[in-house]
């Protein structure tokens, strides 16, 4: 990958903002729409279908990009502190029951607050 196409997928992907953007800019029907919308979407995917925790959603959709920072704090400076024998069965709990969650939950959060400002923005055009 160019450094000329690596700019063009990072200016694309800032198309997708977090639907605390629209919370801080006073647009706050974006983001509770965009909000209840994701946790549907996960709730149904994750919750109903592969019996992953709700917990581990809500904190993915409220927390957002922070998720990414309490996953690296995990690696970084929890995991040290567990007993070895227990390690690998909290590191599969925490991505089973977090990282994937959180991973979903970015894409999900960003593609539904794209399509409800969207959505929105054009009923206020028309």
């Amino acid at each position: 990958m160019t450094l000329t196409q690596l700019k063009a997928l990072i200016q694309w992907s800032l198309r997708f903002k977090s639907h605390w953007y629209y919370w801080y800019n006073g647009q706050k029907s974006i983001a509770i729409l965009s909000m209840a919308i994701s946790m549907a979407i996960m709730a149904v995917c994750l919750v109903l279908t592969a019996g992953y925790s709700l917990w581990g959603i809500m904190i993915a959709v409220f927390l957002d990009s922070a998720a990414l920072w309490l996953s690296l704090f995990y690696v970084v400076a929890l995991r040290s502190a567990i007993p070895e024998f227990a390690q690998c069965q909290v590191d599969t709990l925490i991505a089973t029951q977090f990282a994937l969650p959180m991973l979903l939950g970015f894409v999900f959060n960003r593609v539904s607050t794209f399509v409800v400002a969207k959505t929105v923005a054009g009923r206020s055009a028309a």
